[in-house]
């Protein structure tokens, strides 16, 4: 029998470890632009039951400027190859979003096949241009509705650093 994924520790660990190890990437890119960036040590909730105490948590920080890290398994080298059957671009769920009290400026997302990264800016408003898409999370086992964006807010991490400056 499958364990519901608000139950599933082991496959939530997993997730959360890999994720942290991507956010590796865009650190030390945004390091070697000057910026001063804070990531935080991986810290695993003990069970579910702690869900809420790592709402605020965020992957990266510039200055107040919180950024969100999320890897892809399939590749892309910038805005303008991201494959055309992965698109939209799933950002976040709207559940999560909505309950962050800080919410992120951008999101970063990583080609696990190429290294290749690309953002989209999440600045005050932006959900209101965003997409919402309701299905099926083949990960987690559940249905989930998040908010995506089309590929023209897929931005260069080039143009990233001129919004963080």
């Amino acid at each position: 029998m499958q364990v519901p994924w608000s139950q599933n520790d082991a496959l939530f660990k997993t997730l959360v470890t890999e994720g942290h190890a991507w956010q590796a990437l865009p650190y030390v890119f945004l390091r070697l632009q000057g910026f001063e960036v804070d990531m935080p040590d991986l810290s695993i909730r003990a069970d579910i039951s702690k869900a809420d105490a790592w709402l605020e948590t965020y992957d990266l920080k510039v200055g107040d400027k919180l950024i969100e890290v999320k890897s892809r398994p399939f590749a892309f080298t910038g805005p303008a190859d991201w494959p055309a059957d992965r698109l939209p671009a799933f950002l976040d769920t709207t559940k999560k979003w909505s309950a962050k009290t800080v919410k992120p400026f951008a999101y970063v997302f990583i080609s696990k096949p190429t290294g290749a990264m690309v953002a989209t800016c999440a600045m005050a408003g932006a959900e209101g241009r965003w997409g919402r898409k309701r299905c099926w999370d083949r990960i987690r086992k559940i249905r989930e509705e998040f908010y995506t964006v089309r590929r023209e807010h897929l931005v260069t991490m080039d143009q990233l650093v001129t919004n963080l400056r």
